[in-house]
């Protein structure tokens, strides 16, 4: 089992961990969401990336959280439409990718869930929580006989990762769709989506997951709000 220092706080990539570090398996949600490893040359980077307004509250979130909990400095810098979440420590470096996240470039078509998070259904919501933050959706359309829809959808250009949330989230009881594959125009790679339809799945979303990505938290409510209490899933 690996550990590592980092500052003074002790951070394992084993089971041992787990229960004391809920938010490091949010973080490699996150990072498996919209995140990348880099190393080259004794230099070494993580980062996140996300939207600049949208993302603001969740990134400040992140921020706190890392230099808290790890000790380490965390860069937070803006750039037209995006924000960016930088970390250089080594020892950080280390601790994320002993999760199994892949380095460098190709990443997205290779990612997949820690092989902890399948055998611990707790880590799995943990890790679920922070890809449904930074790369996940959540909207609402009209359907025939209903309208303002809920919907949760992942998007990832590997199947993989696809199908293991999938199959956690059944053990978890929800109803979910099928992973299906999903062309883009500013994209030749194809993409695969993973669906939560109705307001049943969402409100059990919200009781069982949940969001720490306060924007997204906030949509959810709003939806749940357009309701009435008795209103039946469809």
């Amino acid at each position: 089992m690996l550990k590592i220092t980092i500052s003074g706080a002790v951070a394992q990539s084993g089971r041992a961990a787990d229960g004391k570090r809920p938010f490091f398996w949010e973080l490699v949600g996150a990072i498996i969401g919209d995140g990348n490893l880099y190393s080259k040359n004794s230099h070494y980077r993580v980062e996140l990336t996300g939207h600049q307004e949208k993302d603001e509250e969740y990134f400040k979130y992140l921020k706190e959280n890392i230099e808290k909990q790890f000790g380490v400095f965390v860069k937070v810098r803006k750039r037209e439409n995006a924000i960016r979440l930088r970390i250089t420590s080594k020892h950080f470096f280390q601790m994320i990718s002993s999760t199994g996240i892949p380095i460098g470039f190709g990443k997205h078509l290779k990612v997949a869930l820690p092989k902890v998070a399948l055998e611990d259904i707790e880590i799995a919501k943990q890790v679920i929580r922070g890809i449904m933050d930074t790369d996940g959706s959540i909207f609402t359309s009209d359907k025939k006989g209903v309208k303002n829809y809920p919907t949760l959808e992942f998007t990832s250009s590997s199947r993989k990762l696809l199908d293991q949330i999938r199959d956690i989230l059944i053990k978890l009881g929800f109803r979910t769709g099928k992973v299906r594959k999903s062309f883009s125009k500013k994209s030749n790679t194809a993409s695969f989506k993973l669906a939560l339809y109705g307001r049943e799945n969402l409100k059990k979303w919200m009781n069982t997951i949940g969001f720490s990505n306060s924007y997204k938290y906030k949509i959810a409510k709003s939806i749940l709000g357009l309701f009435p209490a008795e209103a039946e899933d469809r």
